[in-house]
């Protein structure tokens, strides 16, 4: 009984053992044997391939487009032994006869080393196809029992290939039924049986073949069409009825077809806008003459502002994607894509003119500033020539204590830092530290917004990378929010640490901008690995005493800030408190078990201390909600801080 060898391949028989394939094809059978072995690699088997040159070549070009296919990387050398059949033949062969002792040396040694550690390993050979070639029928039965004599030994699974024309007429039958009785299996391209104890027409079982082949052809094309014709449909429905706009022009600029997206969103009926004009429709003349020079030259031309007209008379704001179509040198259409974008063109607007009112306004305030400096000045000035002997001395008392007050004033206005109330970042108004520290961390592209995979194994909407604030500017300004951060919390402290790795660099940087602000603090870190020269020690920098800050970017499992509170217990000080970028407020554990408290809540929970941060999620989205730009990421931030986030 031949059997298909598609249902072979895709396990419908069991294991595959040791088979054989006739076929006619070529191309069909390389195919076949490519996916035979790319199924061993997949399952991180091995692969041993025994052909002529040219199938050799063959193979390694169909493996390779195999794994690009699927987006793998190509099969390293060491997962597929290649081997020419004519060299390996000369090598065991003795008087035009396989001798069994070098097939074990020669092949065996190869299969062997395949399977070592229990891989899965696919061999193809065509030696036995080539000895038919010659004429040594005898000799490549001979060559399939040896095969079986190995199988006994090893476990790997053989194809073995002969082509029709190898059996040529009906002299050759009875060769062919004892190359089938040596295989478990015997495949062709159909089913066919094999009349038991009867002479095997060959030609008769290579014509049925033939025929089951043109009919499982003809399956096929009927099926292909009918898939085309779904696909077709599908498109159709996916373009018709898309939520972006788009419409098919001609060479001439002459609108052919269009969704119905784009007829809603400008409010025409079909005959209004299909087989006019595109020009028509534009506000602008010169925009759209660039466009269609720019397509008539084969340019694409992405996001292209544009105004349209609308049936009512009102404006469309939109951007502009198109590419053209070309047959034998000569435009036959082009497909636009239209977006749009009135709301952000109003948003925009808006932002505008805020950023213009909130110019006027700082300038505005800066003016009463100096004007407020100067008379407080004046005042001063007026208020101690006012001390002279003729005063009283009640009148002394009361002029000293408002003069003073005058001098305080003006202290406090000239002092620096993170004092502002308003800050600029990307043309937005941010009116509070947390905010500013939002904007800086998005305009450093150290907080973005997609689709992440965190650390917990979770699809996170955003993600804070503190190891990207890389340069001297953006580690000040970090500085600077960490040290006004900690002198806004009103905490008394006495030293800072910070756990290796990027505590040390925070900590460190954290001290000088303290320093700046009037607050010298002293500051140590730890190194992973004792060291048993100089100093010694795990610990760097200051000694630890009295009540020490912990600074680092994030608290993700707790296990920096674990180490850190028994190495400062240690040495006789007090962690009075860590100091983090931002809180997650994300609750840990897996999905269906998640635990009620969040990293922060449990670190301060466990150690009994506060953990202060720059900003949070909540301050994170509340960010987006004023964001136009971010908008598009605030509901996937809503989701994911409604399953992981904590109150």
């Amino acid at each position: 009984m031949l059997i298909k060898i598609d249902d072979l391949l895709s396990g419908k028989h069991g294991k595959m053992g040791h088979f054989v394939r006739f076929y006619d094809d070529s191309d069909t059978l390389l195919d076949e044997v490519a996916s035979f072995v790319e199924r061993a690699l997949r399952a991180r088997g091995r692969g041993i391939v025994i052909a002529t040159g040219a199938h050799l070549d063959a193979l390694r070009r169909r493996l390779d487009e195999l794994a690009r296919a699927e987006g793998r990387a190509v099969p390293p050398s060491w997962d597929v032994t290649w081997l020419d059949a004519e060299a390996m033949l000369a090598r065991f062969m003795v008087d035009g006869w396989p001798d069994r002792a070098r097939f074990e040396y020669v092949v065996g040694r190869v299969v062997a080393e395949a399977c070592a550690g229990g891989a899965s390993v696919h061999a193809f050979g065509e030696m036995v196809a080539l000895l038919c070639a010659r004429g040594r029928y005898d000799a490549a039965l001979h060559l399939e029992r040896l095969w079986n004599e190995l199988a006994k030994k090893l476990d790997f699974s053989l194809f073995c290939a002969y082509p029709w024309a190898l059996f040529p007429s009906a002299n050759a039958a009875h060769v062919f039924r004892q190359v089938c009785a040596e295989h478990d299996h015997a495949c062709a391209d159909a089913a066919a049986p094999l009349p038991s104890g009867q002479p095997v027409d060959i030609g008769l079982v290579r014509l049925e073949q033939k025929v089951r082949a043109l009919q499982a052809e003809a399956a096929r094309r009927r099926q292909a069409e009918k898939d085309l014709l779904r696909r077709e449909r599908e498109f159709a429905d996916i373009v018709e009825n898309a939520a972006i706009g788009v419409h098919q022009m001609g060479a001439d600029g002459t609108i052919l077809w269009a969704n119905k997206a784009e007829l809603q969103m400008l409010g025409y009926r079909w005959e209004e806008y299909v087989g006019h004009h595109v020009a028509r429709f534009h506000a602008d003349p010169a925009v759209v003459d660039v466009m269609l020079a720019r397509l008539a030259a084969g340019e694409p031309v992405h996001d292209q502002p544009a105004r349209l007209r609308c049936k009512d008379g009102s404006i469309r704001h939109v951007v502009i994607r198109s590419n053209a179509c070309f047959d034998d040198g000569r435009l036959r259409y082009t497909r636009c894509f239209t977006r749009d974008a009135t709301e952000h063109v109003r948003h925009v607007a808006e932002i505008a003119r805020a950023h213009a009112r909130n110019v006027e306004l700082m300038a505005a305030l800066e003016a009463a500033g100096r004007a407020e400096d100067d008379f407080l000045a004046m005042v001063g000035r007026t208020l101690r020539t006012a001390l002279d002997a003729r005063a009283t001395e009640r009148a002394h008392r009361r002029l000293r204590r408002i003069a003073r007050l005058v001098d305080v004033r003006l202290r406090g206005r000239t002092r620096g830092g993170l004092q502002y109330r308003f800050s600029q970042f990307e043309g937005r108004v941010v009116d509070n530290l947390r905010q500013q520290f939002i904007a800086f961390s998005v305009e450093a592209e150290v907080l973005k917004f997609g689709q992440f995979i965190t650390k917990a194994g979770r699809q996170s909407p955003y993600f804070f990378n503190a190891g990207l604030f890389h340069d001297g500017a953006t580690l000040g300004k970090l500085a600077d929010f960490y040290a006004q951060t900690l002198l806004d919390s009103g905490l008394e402290f006495d030293m800072l640490f910070g756990p290796a790795y990027k505590g040390i660099t925070l900590a460190s940087a954290t001290a000088v901008a303290l320093a700046a602000k009037g607050r010298n603090t002293s500051f140590a870190y730890n190194r992973k690995e004792a060291k048993d020269h100089g100093e010694g020690g795990t610990i760097v920098g200051a000694k630890l005493a009295g009540k020490v800050v912990i600074i680092d970017d994030v608290i993700s499992a707790g296990t920096s800030v674990r180490e850190s509170v028994a190495m400062i217990r240690a040495a006789g000080a007090e962690p009075a408190a860590v100091l983090i970028a931002l809180d997650r407020m994300e609750r840990g554990g897996k999905d269906g078990v998640l635990s009620p408290l969040s990293a922060v809540q449990e670190v301060s929970q466990t150690y009994g201390i506060p953990v202060i941060s720059i900003a949070s999620l909540a301050d994170l989205f509340g960010y987006l909600e004023t964001d136009p730009k971010l908008a598009q990421y605030k509901d996937a931030v809503a989701a994911y801080r409604q399953q992981y986030g904590v109150a």
